[in-house]
């Protein structure tokens, strides 16, 4: 049986709320790091004010910040943009998408050009982009 867009979109709601659940709750931010012996990074740290710790370094080492990696940089903010609470955000007005959806004939949900969009990333962010 053919899966209906409001199911994909559903699934891929579903796999966003728990990739979000699952991982470190934010906020994040974006930073660059110096490490001893290996000079500075983009780094994305968890945490508020001077209460923070590193999550990721998206690699880059330079002994001047003015030299990270021209491409590490924006990396890492869009890391950081992406906290949790953003996906968690979008998984909700997916949800909501697809009970949309669910309420309009099937022959006319592709034709709402909101909804066709909802409905590729989803099948991106699943992995199954046709």
């Amino acid at each position: 049986m053919t899966e209906s867009p409001a199911e994909t979109v559903r699934r891929g709601a579903e796999k966003m709320r728990k990739l979000a659940s699952d991982a470190t709750p934010g906020p994040w931010r974006n930073h660059d790091t110096y490490v001893p012996g290996g000079g500075y990074t983009a780094t994305v740290l968890v945490g508020e004010g001077n209460d923070t710790k590193p999550l990721a370094w998206v690699p880059s080492f330079s002994n001047d910040p003015s030299e990270i990696d021209r491409q590490a940089w924006p990396d890492a903010v869009y890391i950081a943009a992406m906290d949790p609470s953003v996906a968690l955000l979008i998984a909700d007005q997916w949800d909501e998408v697809a009970d949309d959806m669910e309420d309009c004939q099937a022959r006319e949900i592709l034709r709402i050009p909101a909804w066709a969009k909802t409905r590729a990333a989803a099948l991106k962010f699943l992995g199954e982009e046709h």
